[in-house]
């Protein structure tokens, strides 16, 4: 047990602690970290879809519903396909659901 202790020890030293996150922006990491410790965010048009994907990426269902309904408050003819595609992506059943009535209504 003592030698398994360690050699990880020893492994750990040798390469390092470090959790890649290539594909989320500083920015946006931030106000994750800052919405798990204030319970508070920053949602804009130009960080939703990001904070959204992050959100559902670990777990955080309370900010996932928050970006949810900034994205449903911003939804339009340009926007909507994209909603939709990307709420599939997530499993976000209501804007899923939102995203295609907006659709059906707004598309002849």
């Amino acid at each position: 047990m003592f030698q398994t202790e360690i050699s990880l020890h020893q492994r750990t030293a040798q390469y390092g602690c470090q959790i890649k996150l290539d594909k989320i922006k500083y920015e946006v990491l931030v106000e994750i970290l800052t919405y798990l410790y204030t319970d508070e965010c920053c949602i804009t048009l130009t960080n939703v879809m990001q904070l959204f994907e992050s959100a559902d990426l670990f777990g955080i269902d309370r900010l996932k519903f928050m970006c949810e309904q900034a994205i449903l408050n911003n939804m339009d003819t340009e926007n909507a396909a994209a909603i939709l595609f990307k709420s599939d992506q997530h499993s976000a059943d209501r804007l899923r659901e939102a995203s295609m009535l907006f659709i059906l209504k707004n598309f002849d």
